[in-house]
């Protein structure tokens, strides 16, 4: 299964951290899907073992002049995570989020400095975010598949870690599989 590592760090001109996740990605009956699962959360909180996600950690924000809570969240987050859904035959793509305490939008701020009351069509508050670049997994291609006849190579193509793309390939044919690991020589049946 995949594991990752992350660990974050609050900016100091920014919120206390309240979480770091890992977003997956994946297509699936050619609909794409995704998953959130808080990895490590701030304040002693451990993620929900069936949701996979974070309780709110009771961090606040005064509206009348936007100030924080100060006692809530996390300088830095950390941990590792293993995907609990992984499959080893789906392409995949994770990327880690960190998300700080909740703070006043920008709107917000905007309409306390005007002295005017906030847009109610706009949120009041949101939590600023930061992520890393996406880390692709692909399922295992053995580099190629050999078909030989008196011990020459008659043709060399890819072949999926599940050998769907080498059924094609005529019966009673011999192919070699590269496994990195040691070569090994496999009959395909069936076919």
């Amino acid at each position: 299964p995949q594991r990752f590592f992350i660990w974050a760090s609050r900016d100091p001109n920014g919120g206390w951290l309240q979480r770091a996740q890992i977003i997956k990605g994946w297509v699936e009956g050619g609909e794409s899907k995704e998953a959130v699962f808080d990895v490590v959360c701030s304040d002693g909180i451990k993620p929900d073992p069936n949701s996979h996600r974070c309780a709110n950690n009771g961090a606040t924000v005064n509206l009348a002049d936007c100030s924080t809570t100060r006692d809530k969240g996390a300088v830095s987050l950390k941990a590792t995570w293993t995907d609990p859904n992984f499959k080893s035959n789906q392409q995949t793509f994770y990327y880690a989020r960190v998300l700080e305490n909740p703070s006043c939008r920008w709107s917000t701020w905007d309409a306390i400095r005007l002295g005017i009351k906030p847009n109610p069509d706009l949120p009041m508050t949101h939590q600023e975010r930061a992520w890393s670049s996406p880390i692709w997994y692909q399922p295992w291609y053995f580099p190629w598949a050999l078909t030989f006849t008196n011990s020459q190579i008659i043709s060399m193509r890819w072949c999926r870690y599940d050998q769907s793309e080498c059924q094609s390939l005529s019966p009673k044919k011999v192919i070699y599989f590269h496994t990195f690991k040691k070569l090994r020589q496999r009959k395909i049946t069936g076919m």
